[in-house]
């Protein structure tokens, strides 16, 4: 399967998103603008985490009650079906 993890912040936000497993990370975005994208192949059975970093964001300055926010989409695909799309 391939998975897909995309987000759209608000202004200032610039979110990470790093997609790991308990050995190791597969693929991590950058922290630059509002729209954060990652793509990698998954397998059943094993479990995956996902990773938001919010170090270099003016989230960090913000209290509980004012913070900007960040919505997550994931959505996930057959391989053979990516394929025979390309």
């Amino acid at each position: 399967m391939i998975l897909k993890v995309a987000s759209k912040q608000n202004h200032g936000v610039n979110m990470a998103i790093t997609l790991c497993t308990d050995d190791d990370c597969l693929v991590a975005s950058t922290q630059i603008g509002n729209t954060e994208m990652i793509m990698t192949t998954v397998k059943k059975g094993k479990t995956y985490f996902i990773d938001l970093d919010y170090t270099n964001s003016i989230i960090t300055l913000s209290s509980y009650f004012d913070c900007p926010s960040a919505h997550l989409k994931l959505s996930m695909m057959k391989l053979s079906d990516a394929e025979a799309m390309l």
